[in-house]
């Protein structure tokens, strides 16, 4: 598959050359602190996403990956941190993310076509309440098309399979022509043809500048489909450039006696 790296908005979000400050820097955590009921979930997390990263977000079950992104877009409350996109507080910047929840999360009974559901990443552009015009349509159509998902446009969003519905909201990410991208295990219960088609698009948007962060599960393939990795367990474990941060020593931090025996030889084999 050919990879349309054309920028997606009228500037890059990184552009080579040009000196790293806090203004250019795509995503900063700074102290995130988040409890559910009084129990803390994620603390002290401490995280600088790099411009043009794909960046796959790792660690065992309950170790507060999707906590992290939901944060991060302001979707549950924190106790204490700071959330900074380009330097500025997030709720600032909201247009410049993009959002992919978990697909178990999503009422897939509602009433709207795959075509509807792609434009509603238009409506940051549009305004809500304002009209969707032919031109909005025709940038959810070219989003649809990027993800080979055009032929069910018409379709209603409940009627796709599982990796079509998952392509239907990379799709809506893409219409929203952000520049950091937040994905939920976007490769959740999809075929082998699938995953390779999200894979390309995610390194696409890396090559063009854009920053990508995805929860991930598969350790077996985190080396050929990130170049970096944010490894978490509650708090940061590790991160970075994936064959630096991506250790043996650091998966047994995260997952202690629950890493398998197969995921530490694939970590020492590639070491």
């Amino acid at each position: 598959m050919t990879v349309n790296t054309e920028p997606l908005v009228g500037r890059p979000a990184y552009q080579a050359g040009v000196a790293i400050s806090q203004t250019n820097l795509p995503l900063f955590v700074g102290g995130l602190t988040v409890a559910y009921d009084r129990r803390p979930v994620l603390w002290n997390i401490e995280y600088t996403a790099p411009p043009g990263g794909v960046v796959g977000i790792i660690g065992p079950n309950g170790a507060g990956k999707t906590t992290f992104l939901r944060a991060v877009m302001g979707l549950i409350p924190r106790l204490s941190g700071q959330i900074r996109v380009f330097g500025t507080d997030i709720a600032q910047q909201t247009k410049r993310v993009a959002y992919v929840p978990q697909r178990t999360s999503v009422d897939w009974n509602f009433p709207a076509s795959t075509l509807d559901v792609v434009t509603m990443g238009l409506y940051g552009r549009i305004g809500w309440f304002r009209p969707v015009r032919r031109k909005h349509r025709a940038s959810a159509m070219e989003a649809l098309d990027r993800l080979g998902l055009a032929d069910f446009a018409d379709r209603q969003i409940g009627q796709l399979s599982g990796g079509q519905q998952q392509r239907a909201f990379i799709a809506r990410a893409l219409a929203q022509q952000a520049e950091i991208y937040l994905l939920d295990e976007p490769l959740a219960g999809v075929d082998a043809a699938t995953e390779n088609r999200i894979i390309n698009i995610l390194h696409g948007l890396g090559e063009a500048g854009y920053t990508v962060l995805a929860v991930h599960h598969d350790l077996s393939t985190v080396r050929n489909y990130f170049s970096d990795v944010l490894i978490l367990n509650g708090q940061v474990v590790a991160s970075g450039p994936t064959g630096k941060a991506f250790t043996d020593l650091a998966l047994t931090k995260a997952y202690g006696g629950r890493l398998t025996e197969s995921a530490m030889a694939i970590s020492n084999a590639a070491d």
